[in-house]
């Protein structure tokens, strides 16, 4: 990962000292090579997350209509050859965008219950992760913010 992407410019998620602050929109984000953060990691801090990447932070990457050009920003694009941009077990569906979430804990954590607007093929490449899967059908019984509005019959849920 290093040689092949060491030299991109990512943001990271930087979480404070404090055994209560977590990571997420609240999190202090700054700027940094791709392989300095993989040498954090390698290190063992787990204070360090890289997230979703903005596809719009480099108006070189913009269409003529200010759209992005790319469904991945770096650290993928520079290693964009090394995986399937159309994995063969997502069938017909067509990608929005492809992030990496990478990051290390010595202690465990959670996502926390949330869900996304969007399918997700996870693929996890050390350690263990349980999923708690709920039907959409199910929404109604969750402590959700905001109010659900309608239920698509996709599953899509409005608030």
């Amino acid at each position: 990962l290093k040689e092949k992407a060491g030299n991109s410019e990512v943001i990271v998620e930087r979480r404070g000292d404090n055994k209560g602050a977590t990571f997420g929109l609240a999190a202090h984000k700054d700027g940094m090579k791709y392989g300095k953060f993989l040498e954090d990691l390698m290190a063992e801090n787990d204070r360090l997350y890289l997230t979703t990447q903005d596809l719009e932070r480099f108006e070189d990457d913009l269409d003529v209509y200010d759209m992005p050009k790319s469904v991945m920003a770096e650290p993928l694009k520079s290693l964009q050859r090394d995986f399937p941009v159309k994995p063969k077990i997502l069938g017909k569906l067509i990608s929005y965008q492809i992030s990496l979430w990478q990051g290390m804990t010595k202690e465990g954590t959670s996502s926390g219950l949330h869900h996304d607007f969007h399918d997700n093929l996870y693929i996890l490449l050390r350690g263990k992760k349980r999923f708690r899967l709920f039907p959409p059908s199910a929404a109604s019984k969750m402590k959700t913010i905001g109010k659900v509005s309608k239920i698509h019959r996709n599953g899509l849920i409005v608030y």
